[in-house]
C-alpha cells in the first residue's frame, strides 16, 4: 500500500469489511448451533424430550403421587393379581397414593419429573423397568399419567389413565426420587425398597 492510499484511509475499508465477515460468521454460527439444538437450555432439551407431558405436568391444578409394588401384576406377596383399576397403576400394584394440591409440594413433584430426565444426547438406557412411584396429572378435565423408574432410569408417560400406550423418557438424574419417597414417608405409605 502506498503511503498516498495510506493516508486516503485505503485500509479502513478493507478492515472494517473483515470485521463485519467475522461478526456475520459469529452470528450465524449461533443461529446454526440453536436450529440444531447444540445451545439449549437443560430445560429445553427436557421439555422437548417429553413432548406435550411437559407443559401439562406444568400446568395441573391436582397431582396423586403413588408408591408401588415394581412387578407388574404382582401383590406385595408375589401373587398374580388382575389389573383392577382401582388396585393398580398401568398394571402395578398401588400400595398407596397421596393427593398433591398445595402448590409449593405441587412444585417439589414437577421438579422431581422433570429434573430427573435426561439432557444429554445418549443416554444409558436400561432395559429393566421396575417402577416404583406415579404421578397422576389433572388439568382442565385430562388426566396424563407418568410411570417412573428411579432404578433403570426411565420414565413411561401416558396420554390417560386407561392408556395403554406409553412414551417413553430416559433419566439422567436419579436422586429426586428422595423427594418422593420423603412425600410418602411423611404420609404413611409403604413403600417398595430400593428407592
Amino acid at each position: 500500500m502506498t503511503e498516498e492510499n495510506a493516508k486516503k484511509g485505503f485500509g479502513w475499508p478493507l478492515v472494517a469489511g473483515l470485521a463485519a465477515v467475522v461478526i456475520l460468521a459469529i452470528v450465524l454460527s449461533g443461529v446454526a448451533l440453536s436450529y440444531f439444538g447444540l445451545l439449549r437450555s437443560d430445560d429445553e432439551i427436557r421439555d422437548t424430550a417429553m413432548g406435550d407431558y411437559a407443559p401439562f405436568l406444568r400446568q395441573a391444578d391436582k397431582l396423586e403421587l403413588y408408591s408401588l409394588v415394581p412387578s407388574p401384576h404382582r401383590d406385595p406377596d408375589g401373587n398374580r393379581i388382575d389389573p383392577d383399576p382401582q388396585k393398580t397403576f398401568h398394571g402395578y400394584y398401588i400400595y398407596g397414593k397421596i393427593e398433591i394440591t398445595d402448590p409449593n409440594r405441587m412444585d417439589q413433584v414437577r421438579t422431581a419429573v422433570h429434573q430427573s430426565v435426561a439432557t444429554e444426547r445418549n443416554p444409558p438406557m436400561m432395559h429393566c423397568f421396575n417402577p416404583r412411584h406415579g404421578v397422576r396429572a389433572y388439568w382442565n378435565g385430562e388426566v396424563r399419567d407418568y410411570l417412573i423408574c428411579f432404578q433403570c432410569a426411565s420414565m413411561e408417560m401416558f396420554p390417560a389413565a386407561a392408556a395403554e400406550k406409553s412414551e417413553r423418557v430416559y433419566f439422567g438424574a436419579q436422586n429426586f426420587a428422595k423427594v418422593l419417597n420423603d412425600m410418602l414417608d411423611a404420609n404413611g405409605i409403604k413403600r417398595s425398597l430400593p428407592q
